[in-house]
């Protein structure tokens, strides 16, 4: 992959391309983007390497003067952190933190900071789930710089503190967790300016929320986890738009209604979850059913366990 710690005038004597390339493939991300946040992942891994290799190749072969090419560089970045979050989501993990590591070489290349951040981020965010916390924390430090000098944009400042407050959590830090919400909540609170490209366009208060619920049950406080995940059933946090995402924050929701005793309720949350289920293709959030069927199934006995079951079961099979 091409990178140019001080980006130049290419010496090919391919095409010549200038900014209105670069528009349409900045626009051509952001699409990709919202695809996958309405489709999930499966389907759309081809069109997200295939961008890649696209920006490969004109940076390889085109013809464009120094400022057309660090741009190139930093579209680079951001193709290669989107292929690596959609082979994440499609639960190719080895592949996924190729992708973002090379993303963020690519971006620090180009001096794209807050896509370095983004990436980096999410890099962590994968080593959380992979109950690597302390790897994650390592990781997020190396942008601590770049959040104390206001080098990058609001939301993207909100995303690691909500990581590095995950992280707190799985090592049972409740005072690291909180310290970092609370900073999450204070980057949101200064934001300005709209987002700057539509990777952390996601980012909200309603988000923080649901976050800080799926922290809370991690750290075995089932109820007051409830008390924040009740903004998926008032609006505010908008399902329909994200419905991968609402599968694995209504699984959460779920499992913290079983974890206090409320059994017809986490049911209810798992046919939500399974409704939403049926409308992407994820990875993530199919292995997030997957877990909540099998802590259900110690309640199998009951009659609307064993539906919910049968259910998932079947509409598993439909899906291949």
């Amino acid at each position: 992959m091409t990178t140019q710690n001080s980006p130049g005038p290419s010496q090919h004597i391919g095409q010549r391309i200038g900014f209105s390339t670069v528009g349409a493939i900045d626009s051509r991300l952001a699409a990709l983007v919202k695809l996958d946040q309405s489709m999930g992942s499966e389907l759309i891994r081809p069109a997200a390497e295939g961008e890649l290799s696209f920006i490969n190749s004109l940076l390889s072969n085109a013809n464009y003067d120094a400022i057309t090419g660090a741009e190139l560089d930093g579209l680079a970045a951001r193709a290669a952190g989107i292929a690596g979050w959609i082979a994440r989501d499609s639960g190719d993990l080895v592949a996924a933190e190729t992708l973002y590591r090379t993303a963020v070489a690519l971006a620090a290349a180009s001096g794209a900071a807050d896509i370095r951040a983004y990436f980096t981020m999410q890099l962590a965010c994968q080593k959380c789930s992979a109950s690597k916390p302390a790897a994650a924390l390592q990781l997020l430090g190396t942008v601590e710089s770049d959040v104390r000098h206001g080098a990058l944009s609001a939301r993207t400042v909100v995303t690691l503190h909500s990581v590095a407050a995950h992280a707190h959590a799985r090592m049972g830090d409740d005072a690291g967790r909180a310290r970092a919400m609370d900073a999450a909540h204070t980057a949101l609170d200064s934001e300005g300016a709209p987002p700057t490209h539509s990777l952390n366009s996601w980012v909200s208060a309603a988000y923080l929320e649901v976050t800080a619920g799926c922290h809370l049950l991690a750290l075995g406080r089932p109820r007051q986890a409830l008390h924040h995940l009740k903004v998926l059933d008032n609006g505010a946090y908008p399902l329909d738009r994200h419905p991968r995402e609402a599968v694995i924050h209504l699984v959460c929701a779920a499992k913290a209604m079983l974890s206090s005793h409320e059994l017809e309720s986490a049911v209810s949350y798992a046919h939500r979850a399974q409704d939403y289920l049926d409308t992407v293709r994820s990875t993530r959030a199919t292995e997030a059913v997957m877990g909540l069927c099998h802590a259900l199934s110690a309640y199998s006995s009951t009659t609307l366990v064993r539906d919910f079951l049968d259910r998932a079961s079947t509409q598993g099979r439909q899906r291949g």
